[in-house]
């Protein structure tokens, strides 16, 4: 005799909101840098039956007064217009600067921060592993580079410092020519410059991944982030790693224009303040690491982010840059 057993398994659900008091809090984020006004964006926690910011629920908030202090004096009050808060105020490195929100509805909210020094970028070493050249029917020369990167930097040591690595392309302006000028159809763009950048890679700069335990390589990577702390190169000349897997670089300049042979690769150095770092690190551990990957699947508790402010959302931080253009066209001249 054979036994069938059927097992029924039914179920039901049903949406609630938890009954859990809370009040809105100030938040307020700012990124001070020299040369640049000052600026806040202030805005209000919300529930999150509330609605989603910029969608169908307006957060900012419009009517409150924030003050702020420089090195210990009082300076003035910041002006909203058009979403944010803004002073002439101009940081400057080495400014302590306060910032203190008044909202009759929201309360009180305060952060402070140092602008910090820049540490200059002492030279940049490049290896040029591979380049090509292909030359088009219209006399465009087109050349492929592969390269990597040395970029020197001596740490301070009289204090805790904290980095970010960054870079931009630059491009010259290019001129248009007439080469008939009753055929307006016959001029030519006279360029020289980046035609394509792939992104830099940091994968051989060990540095970006301090943060990253032995445990947490098996769940994450840096994936782009380039923030470090001094603590392993305190007072000490060190080169950041950085390679260009793919630029392409284009001529067509017949008129033999120096000017538009500058087209450069700007490594830049942030001298960051510890906020910010801890900042980063934040968003590193809640999108990449190991508490971020167990607390997204619901088996352990969420990463939240990290703020200076006094309510505990936002931050204010602050960066300052210090730039070493690398020109491509020695490259190319040197190597081809």
């Amino acid at each position: 005799m054979i036994l069938t057993v059927v097992l029924v398994v039914t179920g039901c659900y049903t949406n609630f909101e938890p009954d859990i008091e809370s009040r809105p809090v100030l938040c307020m984020n700012s990124l001070l840098v020299p040369g640049e006004p000052l600026t806040v964006s202030l805005t209000r926690t919300w529930r999150w039956s509330e609605g989603e910011p910029d969608y169908n629920l307006d957060i900012i908030v419009r009517d409150a007064e924030i003050t702020y202090t420089v090195n210990g004096s009082q300076c003035g009050t910041l002006t909203f217009d058009n979403k944010k808060y803004r002073a002439d105020y101009i940081p400057e490195p080495g400014d302590h600067v306060v910032l203190s929100a008044h909202s009759d509805k929201y309360g009180d909210a305060t952060a402070e921060v140092t602008v910090p020094v820049a540490v200059a970028i002492d030279r940049v070493e490049t290896d040029v592993l591979d380049i090509t050249e292909s030359i088009s029917v219209d006399s465009d020369t087109l050349w492929e580079i592969k390269a990597n990167f040395k970029v020197w930097f001596t740490d301070p040591g009289d204090q805790e410092n904290f980095y970010l690595f960054g870079y931009d392309f630059y491009n010259p302006k290019g001129m248009t020519v007439p080469i008939n000028p009753d055929d307006p159809w016959g001029n030519r763009y006279y360029c020289f410059g980046l035609a394509y950048c792939s992104a830099l890679d940091y994968e051989q700069e060990p540095i970006f991944g301090e943060h990253i335990g032995v445990i947490e390589t098996l769940f994450g990577d840096s994936y782009g982030y380039s923030m470090f702390s001094d603590r392993t190169i305190s007072g000490k000349s060190y080169p950041l790693r950085i390679s260009a897997p793919r630029l392409s670089y284009k001529l067509f300049d017949p008129t033999d224009n120096p000017e538009l042979r500058t087209s450069s690769i700007n490594m830049i150095l942030y001298s960051i303040s510890k906020g910010y770092y801890r900042h980063l690190l934040g968003l590193w551990e809640r999108n990449e690491g190991m508490a971020g990957s167990i607390g997204g699947s619901g088996l352990g508790d969420a990463v939240w982010d990290v703020s200076n402010v006094s309510t505990g959302a936002g931050v204010v931080a602050a960066r300052t840059a210090a730039v070493y253009p690398v020109q491509v066209y020695p490259l190319v001249i040197s190597n081809r």
